[in-house]
């Protein structure tokens, strides 16, 4: 999994937890639905931090706490891939 699709699914996942649709969720970051619906299919490359700053303000999380879920899931989905000997 590519780092921009990750980011798009840990984004994802917070949007819904705080029980937000996408286009109330853009409104208080201050971007286009539709730039988060690119973000969440994994089709934007890079974010600039000043982004994701605005990004995970709705989220009440700071951007070194979404990086931090962000490396759960990352650890979460290579896991299962790892063989013990």
């Amino acid at each position: 999994m590519r780092i921009s699709e990750l980011i798009g699914d840990v984004l994802n996942e917070q949007i819904s937890a705080k029980g937000l649709n996408y286009s109330t969720f853009a409104n208080q970051a201050g971007v286009t639905q539709g730039y988060i619906s690119k973000i969440i299919n994994g089709e934007v490359k890079s974010i600039k931090l000043e982004t994701l700053e605005k990004l995970v303000e709705p989220l009440n999380l700071s951007v070194v706490e979404f990086l931090n879920e962000c490396e759960k899931k990352k650890t979460l989905l290579i896991s299962p891939l790892l063989v013990m000997n």
